[in-house]
């Protein structure tokens, strides 16, 4: 299932498309090449956020490893 959502790291908010959610990760693929630093946070529809980990990024491609509570 793809869902909208957003990322967000210091002042930038980025929307994206998450892939393969899971309750401790997931892919998410950025509209424009962006490089994603370590830590951002995952912000899904439903209101959640959740802090992640970048654990690799291919061009617009990013795997994400939850770290942490989610909130919301």
């Amino acid at each position: 299932m793809i869902k909208e959502a957003r990322i967000a790291f210091g002042e930038v908010l980025l929307t994206c498309a998450a892939f393969d959610l899971s309750s401790t990760g997931a892919r998410i693929c950025l509209f424009d090449p962006v490089e994603v630093p370590e830590m951002v946070e995952l912000r899904l529809p439903d209101g959640l956020l959740q802090p992640a980990r970048r654990r690799w990024q291919q061009g617009t491609q990013v795997g994400l490893e939850f770290v942490g509570a989610a909130a919301g």
